[in-house]
């Protein structure tokens, strides 16, 4: 039999060891292939002006390829590991090193192609929902053609045959340093306990929680250099954790006879410990791929919820303008009337403005009556919060966060041009948007007479309409009047410019999350299958003892549960700080929380990640009773 037909018999014979890291292999090419074929889509390039959003299919293209290159390599390792007996049966035999190298480089040339081929297939036959998808969760308002590229075909090719080129040659190099005596006691080599490192562990939980401590610097002016040492620090306190800290833990359970010796926990403790040593790294990077994914996905729902607050509290009405011009009003009025939007509200509100009150900063001041007024008015879900706030007292106001300031604190006085105002508190709530930069001041009415005496009173003009998203032509039309062309501020220019992006960010985080998914799967996937055959024999003997099928689905459930429990507990804590830590710098300029997105991101990778665990459960039970 000559090389080719060896590797080819290797490969089909290994199919189900290779399954999972196809699909993701497949499923990854395919989504590559799409974000290529974007950036040269007739009807992605005629719009020229949105050069932005092409930057973002490039860079989200190179981030995947990335991953990519990591995984493969990953899982070239992993098979090639746990397949060194096998090689070392073929150098026992007399095969050299050379022709042996030869034989599992055919085979992962075989593997590339095939994943490769079906993959650009996948892309091109998947790519009308692909678009549909992106016009749907983006909310783009254009209509984006089916359109095979040749160029994005030419560069996918390309690229993935230098990253399966490098792969190969990584492996044809080990194969070749390999020697008989290593090949054959591999697996030896393999059992070995994990030894209780009580320093290592120690500094591996103060490493990870000093790295979260200074993740929220890291917007400052050397965000690179601090990010980079944050997840470089995360990055070796994950590892350490699996590799060292988790072994005080085991033994910490070890000595706790109680528990051990309860029901099957010794066989399933026991075993957890005996593969601990290999199985570390395996999953620290689990772990690293579960935060990366929970991000992914934690983005994908924050960026939507970020974007729908600071809208709403920058942009309340459909169109406000200042000014107080009544013949601008007809016409405003006449304009709206005339179109198909109904008035839901409308607001003409007096305000007094005062330049450089502290830091340089304006603020407009309005009387507490027209605030509840306005607060009624646009029905936002606080509003019940001001509806039962007592009436202000002399000489005390409010603020009203806006989207682009923060607010002053509690009690703080602020000086109006000689007048002592105390803030009693801050409140998020829509009131005059982002046409004003700064936080508007509630005061009561006599303070408002007082200041209205140092200052020139102005009126603010708010008008809600139904449908606003849809309001673009009404907008273009009020912008015609000319008092309004640099006066008036629009929802739906504001809408339709910042949604677009967002919307697109929101797709690519939600298939980065995909994509780290079916990566998770695949290692999990092999590491148990794995862990599976290397247990075989132990389970058999346990049969004859006469532990049965029922016992060996408990000892199994415990034993695979740990490698999925605390990947995803580790990574959910990894992607609660990283949240916290761009929460903390968003609080400069709003108050705004992630928890909720956070919070559904674990919830839906917790699903999938149930899902993955019941299957490998099975597949184990059925290879290890077979």
């Amino acid at each position: 039999m000559n090389s080719f037909k060896l590797a080819l018999f290797n490969f089909k014979n290994n199919m189900n060891l290779f399954m999972f890291n196809i699909i993701s292999m497949i499923f990854s090419i395919a989504v590559v292939f799409n974000f290529f074929s974007l950036l040269f889509n007739p009807s992605i390039i005629v719009r020229t002006n949105n050069v932005l959003i092409k930057v973002v299919f490039l860079i989200t293209a190179i981030v995947v390829v990335t991953f990519i290159l990591f995984f493969i390599m990953y899982s070239n390792s992993f098979f090639l590991k746990q397949r060194k007996n096998e090689l070392g049966i073929y150098t026992f035999m007399g095969i050299d090193n050379n022709k042996m190298a030869c034989i599992f480089a055919i085979e992962d040339m075989i593997l590339g192609s095939f994943s490769l081929l079906l993959g650009i297939l996948s892309g091109i036959i998947f790519q009308k929902a692909f678009l549909m998808l992106l016009i749907k969760v983006s909310e783009i308002k254009y209509e984006i053609n089916f359109f095979i590229s040749y160029k994005a075909i030419a560069i996918t090719l390309v690229v993935f045959v230098i990253i399966f080129f490098i792969s190969t040659t990584r492996g044809f190099i080990s194969i070749l340093r390999s020697n008989i005596i290593d090949l054959i006691n591999a697996k030896k080599h393999e059992d070995k306990n994990l030894k209780t490192r009580y320093l290592t562990g120690i500094f591996s939980v103060l490493l990870i929680i000093i790295s979260y401590y200074y993740s929220k610097n890291i917007f400052d002016s050397h965000f690179f250099q601090n990010g980079s040492m944050v997840i470089i620090g995360v990055i070796l306190g994950t590892f350490l954790f699996f590799s060292s800290f988790l072994s005080i833990i085991i033994k910490l359970i070890r000595n706790n006879k109680r528990v051990f010796y309860s029901g099957t926990n010794i066989i399933s403790i026991s075993n957890i410990a005996y593969r601990i040593r290999n199985n570390y790294k395996t999953l620290s990077i689990i772990t690293i791929i579960v935060a990366a994914t929970i991000v992914s996905l934690g983005t994908a729902s924050s960026i939507k919820y970020l974007f729908y607050t600071g809208i709403r509290l920058s942009c309340p009405y459909s169109f406000s303008y200042i000014g107080n011009n009544k013949d601008v009003d007809k016409k405003v009025s006449s304009i709206i009337k005339n179109s198909k939007h109904k008035v839901l509200f409308k607001t003409n509100t007096k305000f007094l403005f005062f330049k450089k009150v502290i830091d340089n900063k304006d603020y407009a001041v309005i009387k507490f009556d027209d605030f509840i007024t306005i607060a009624k008015g646009l029905n936002d879900k606080e509003k019940n919060k001001v509806l039962k706030m007592n009436e202000l007292k002399d000489g005390y106001g409010i603020c009203v966060e806006s989207s682009n300031d923060k607010g002053f604190n509690d009690n703080q006085l602020v000086d109006l041009h000689g007048t002592q105002i105390q803030i009693e508190k801050t409140i998020s709530l829509p009131l005059l948007g982002a046409k004003f930069a700064n936080n508007p001041i509630i005061v009561t009415e006599n303070d408002y007479n007082k200041l209205k005496l140092l200052n020139k009173e102005n009126t603010f003009n708010g008008i809600l309409v139904k449908n606003q998203e849809e309001s673009l032509k009404l907008s273009n039309k009020l912008l015609e009047i000319p008092e309004l062309k640099e006066n008036m501020s629009s929802f739906v220019i504001y809408y339709n410019m910042y949604n677009e992006l967002t919307g697109i960010v929101r797709f690519i985080a939600m298939f980065l999350g995909i994509v780290f998914i079916l990566s998770t799967a695949s290692i999990m996937y092999m590491k148990i299958q794995s862990d599976a055959i290397s247990d075989k024999a132990k389970y058999k003997t346990l049969m004859k003892f006469g532990m049965d099928k029922r016992e060996i689905y408990l000892t199994v459930s415990k034993q695979i549960g740990i490698s999925y429990i605390l990947p995803l507990l580790i990574g959910s804590v990894h992607a609660f700080a990283a949240f916290k830590a761009l929460e903390f710098e968003l609080s400069k300029y709003l108050k705004i929380s992630f928890l909720e997105p956070l919070i559904l991101s674990i919830v839906i990778y917790l699903l999938v990640y149930t899902i993955f665990y019941f299957i490998t459960i099975k597949r184990f039970v059925k290879i290890v009773t077979a």
